[in-house]
């Protein structure tokens, strides 16, 4: 019986060759298209969610206000709000900063070997306790231990290092030696941000409320509320951050949330390499300091902060 309706269906086929082609072909590439949208939703979706509680993973976010009242999204902050939220928000578990490059290239030497890197990023030692890093060697407790560690990614440790351990070795740099004290897993390709080198945020910044130079990322406890959150950092930043021309703190506009991680692309592109947000804030007609204070989820597109 099936042998008989295969034939049917051939003669059919064969009878009405420019229709059987038509639905065919359009049947494929209706098919193809499916597969292409499912593949892109599902590679949208999958950024960043190699982190343990990444639902619990937020940016802060805020706007620059000109003069004229217009606004102008950006994600960077000042070094003293992440010391500020740790110790003023018990809804925070974990806070911290990131300082990407910003565009600008490190000469970095072992031996013979020299590069020129550009994804050199600083952060806080509390970096590992609100982004899932795998360490293959050494230790997120050790790893930012002395002044001059650096942890590098497993890709890099075999860029520099071949067949040699890379732990204790020492890397010449064109801002000081660093001694490697932890070997990471390479970042996933899904990751909004990606390094190849870590260094330890330099010390007497956790005052300065003046250059926003800064990513600030919270891990928010269970079930605390982002409302409550916004709120709070909304008021540290209106008792601290003053406009340097008059002394006072900006008007403040309201709150906004972002979008949630599970709608897919967040706002931003990739921290890597870029030119600093500071560069074209510098002239006499700059925006005053950020009126609105946003807490925004981790996003899980790579990104270049709300800008």
């Amino acid at each position: 019986m099936l042998k008989n309706y295969l034939k049917i269906a051939l003669r059919s086929l064969l009878r009405h060759r420019g229709t059987s082609f038509i639905n065919i072909v359009g049947l494929a590439v209706g098919i193809a298209c499916c597969l292409l949208i499912l593949l892109y939703v599902h590679d949208e979706l999958s950024y960043d969610r190699y982190n343990q509680d990444a639902t619990r993973i937020y940016r802060i976010a805020k706007d620059f206000v000109n003069d004229d009242g217009s606004a102008l999204p950006d994600a960077t902050t000042p070094a003293a709000l992440g010391p500020a939220i740790q110790k003023n928000i018990p809804e925070v578990e974990h806070v911290t900063r990131v300082f990407p490059s910003w565009g600008g290239k490190t000469l970095i030497e072992y031996g013979e070997k020299k590069f020129l890197e550009e994804r050199v990023f600083r952060v806080d030692s509390s970096f590992f306790d609100v982004f899932t890093v795998p360490f293959l060697q050494g230790s997120a407790a050790t790893a930012f231990k002395e002044v001059n560690s650096v942890i590098i990614t497993q890709s890099t440790a075999k860029k520099y290092f071949g067949s040699e351990d890379p732990l204790h070795k020492v890397l010449r740099t064109d801002r000081g030696n660093a001694m490697v004290t932890g070997v990471i897993k390479d970042v996933p390709e899904q990751a909004h941000m990606h390094y190849d080198f870590l260094l330890p945020i330099q010390r007497g910044i956790d005052q300065n409320w003046g250059q926003y130079n800064w990513y600030t990322y919270v891990k928010l406890k269970p079930n605390a509320r982002i409302a409550t959150v916004v709120a709070k950092v909304q008021q540290i930043y209106k008792q601290n951050d003053k406009n340097p021309r008059t002394g006072s703190s900006p008007p403040h506009s309201p709150t906004s949330i972002c979008v949630p991680i599970s709608n897919g692309r967040s706002n931003p592109t990739a921290i890597s390499s870029m030119s600093s947000p500071l560069a074209s804030s510098a002239s006499s007609s700059s925006p005053s300091p950020a009126s609105i204070i946003s807490i925004c989820p981790r996003p899980n597109r790579r990104f270049a902060p709300r800008k």
